[in-house]
């Protein structure tokens, strides 16, 4: 078969070897140029892609730093309202407390006004006693 190429072409089986050789190496260049011209051409459109990524990583730092600058106002946040609610709480007991201590002086206050009242009603009543015992005794005398 081969000395049949061989007459057909006029080529020898060695010539041949090489052309099929430099064909394979040709399409390899071929293959390998067109292999760069796909990834220049992936690149140039993945290329914005990445640097929206970018952009929208740096971003996502961002928001993660002021979440958790956040997170720590709640926190505090937190702790300062449960204070609050204890204070409110203590509060409240001692209001509590100073309205019955208030409720006490009134009810003691109302009992002096009231001995006051009976007080100056006697006082009243001997002074005129004391007025008619004067005047007898001017009538007396």
């Amino acid at each position: 078969s081969s000395s049949f190429f061989n007459f057909q072409f006029g080529l020898s089986p060695a010539s041949l070897l090489q052309a099929r050789r430099n064909a394979m190496a040709e399409f390899a260049q071929g293959e390998d140029a067109m292999q760069g011209f796909i990834r220049h051409q992936v690149i140039n459109i993945l290329q914005p892609v990445a640097e929206t990524i970018q952009d929208l990583q740096a971003q996502l730092e961002h928001f993660r730093k002021d979440l958790a600058l956040t997170d720590g106002r709640v926190v505090e946040n937190k702790s300062d309202c449960e204070q609050q609610e204890r204070d409110i709480l203590a509060l409240r007991a001692s209001d509590k407390d100073i309205k019955s201590q208030i409720e006490k002086l009134h009810i003691e206050a109302t009992k002096d006004s009231e001995e006051l009242t009976r007080t100056n009603q006697d006082l009243q009543a001997n002074k005129a006693a004391l007025a008619k015992l004067n005047e007898k005794t001017q009538h007396n005398k």
